[in-house]
């Protein structure tokens, strides 16, 4: 497994969290790419050789990584109150965020270690695992994003 680099670098939201949340959903944004690129290669595979059900299986996931792609990229509709987030909620935000990179590297895996000679079942029980940690990296993004909206100022 790799080391989270995630927040290297990284500053943390006391200063500015529009930017602090900007820079951190561009770095989550480049790992589900990562992963949708590795997809995408895994799907014209399965078109180029026949294989309907797995191709199926695949396209599945290509419009899923899409959507969670647009929902990243979605500016908050708020502006931030100047004073950033308490420290506890910082710290939730940094290992939600390290579990949403590391379920996107975990998935990045799966696909590396598929094969050619591997049977469709394999393979569509191996996105089924992908399919899992992207629910579950979903999930974390919005329980981000509630953590979140405790620094927005609406209207």
């Amino acid at each position: 497994m790799n080391q989270s680099t995630l927040h290297n670098g990284f500053t943390g939201y006391k200063q500015n969290v529009q930017e602090a949340d900007r820079i951190m959903r561009e770095r989550m944004l480049q790992c589900i790419k990562k992963l949708h690129e590795k997809n995408l290669h895994c799907l014209n595979e399965a078109k180029s050789h026949g294989k309907e059900k797995l191709f199926a299986e695949i396209e599945t996931m290509h419009k899923r990584l899409e959507k969670f792609e647009q929902e990243i990229n979605k500016h908050p509709v708020a502006h931030f109150k100047l004073e950033g987030l308490d420290q506890s909620d910082e710290d939730k935000l940094k290992m939600i965020e390290e579990k949403i990179e590391r379920l996107a590297q975990e998935c990045g895996d799966i696909i590396d270690n598929l094969s050619c000679s591997q049977v469709d079942m394999h393979i569509i029980e191996q996105y089924t695992r992908i399919a899992s940690h992207l629910r579950l990296a979903e999930r974390l993004y919005h329980e981000r994003m509630m953590i979140l909206k405790k620094a927005m100022v609406f209207g």
